[in-house]
């Protein structure tokens, strides 16, 4: 153990006499060379504060282009928003309004399949004589009274070609077998989706004869 000790002892002996060496000339340079040592030190903090000015101006830039990346893709989804509004408006405007002719259409219906409102199974009659409209507005022929459903949503007129269905800029969109529409001529079988209700479209197989009274 004395043996350990007295090697570790003449180990250290040589490097503290080194340090004591280097301390005494750094405490004389101090005494003798005090500007030399201002400037030394002017040097480091200008170091230190290019270090920190780097750091921060990496990272703002970083800020800087992460922001204009969101602003650049805000403004494409906002044109893209205003294009689709645009041609939504363009085909509302080619809804025909006119009187229904004779078209012989057979009756169809609506068949709730998926409501919140627990009414599944729910029919509205279809004639081919009169539009259906659709919207949470008790002025419509069937209402769907739900948040997701805009007042005037759409509504399905009789046409020579079949029921068409109309999107009537609703704020939630009309679908039919999960797909956006604006129009559409409707198929028996096919799932019409107003706001967040589903329904079926069914025609009927006999053709039945309605007036309007």
């Amino acid at each position: 153990m004395r043996k350990s000790v007295a090697v570790l002892v003449l180990f250290i002996l040589p490097w503290s006499s080194q340090y004591c060496e280097a301390a005494s000339k750094i405490e004389k340079l101090l005494i003798q060379s005090p500007n030399l040592v201002r400037l030394v030190g002017a040097g480091i903090c200008l170091c230190i504060g290019l270090v920190i000015f780097i750091m921060n101006y990496v990272s703002a830039k970083q800020e800087i282009m992460r922001v204009l990346r969101t602003v650049s893709h805000d403004r494409k989804k906002r044109r893209q928003i205003e294009r689709e509004m645009g041609r939504r408006l363009k085909e509302f405007k080619k809804i025909p309004k006119c009187p229904i002719g004779d078209v012989s259409l057979p009756p169809a219906k609506l068949v709730c399949l998926h409501s919140r409102n627990n009414e599944e199974g729910k029919e509205s009659e279809i004639s081919p004589v009169r539009e259906l409209t659709i919207g949470r507005s008790f002025e419509n022929l069937f209402v769907v009274n739900r948040p997701s459903t805009s007042r005037e949503h759409a509504k399905i007129r009789p046409q020579k070609g079949g029921y068409v269905l109309y999107d009537l800029l609703s704020r939630m969109g009309t679908f039919v077998n999960g797909q956006m529409i604006t129009k559409y001529v409707l198929k028996d079988g096919d799932t019409v989706g107003i706001g967040k209700e589903e329904f079926l479209f069914k025609l009927e197989k006999k053709p039945q004869k309605d007036s309007i009274s």
